[in-house]
């Protein structure tokens, strides 16, 4: 992307699959988590010189972002003999749910005051609208890992669970 004379934007994605021996903590069954991580880096190539220093910094940058994912991170899957997860894997999870869903509340609340400004609805209506946002709030943020059962499950070869 160009900014008007003064650079270009260089964004490097990269992609790296994960894999985590874990033991389940409710049976103790061993299983290996697989999932995928992703990291962004971007610079800014200034009055389109030193283009190629520039790529090099949105690389580096995304492989510093690469490493810290992989070495924090934990791929969300259940247990294949009880089909519950473990919960470092529900803290990161709803970790980063909390952070999108925190803005997305205040954007929706943002949105519903102005339109309730703009159009003069009723108090009645933007008070339903308020709480079916807290509603589904609240109906993310429950624990559902009672509930979650596994349909295929298999252990890892030598180990019997």
């Amino acid at each position: 992307m160009d900014y008007l004379f003064f650079g270009t934007d260089h964004t490097v994605t990269l992609t790296q699959p994960l894999r985590k021996n874990c033991t389940c903590q409710y049976c103790g069954t061993s299983f290996m988590a697989e999932g995928e991580v992703q990291a962004v880096g971007t610079s800014i190539g200034v009055f389109g010189l030193w283009q190629e220093a520039a790529k090099r910094r949105g690389h580096s940058k995304a492989l510093r972002q690469l490493e810290r994912k992989v070495a924090h991170a934990w791929p969300l899957a259940p247990c294949p003999r009880c089909g519950r997860y473990q919960a470092a894997m529900l803290q990161q999870f709803r970790k980063t749910l909390h952070h999108d869903v925190f803005w997305f509340a205040w954007f929706v609340v943002f949105f519903i005051l102005a339109m309730d400004l703009a159009l003069s609805l009723s108090a009645g209506l933007f008070w339903f609208l308020e709480l079916l946002t807290l509603g589904v709030l609240l109906a993310i943020w429950r624990d559902r890992n009672r509930q979650c059962k596994l349909l295929t499950a298999g252990t890892l070869p030598g180990k019997r669970g």
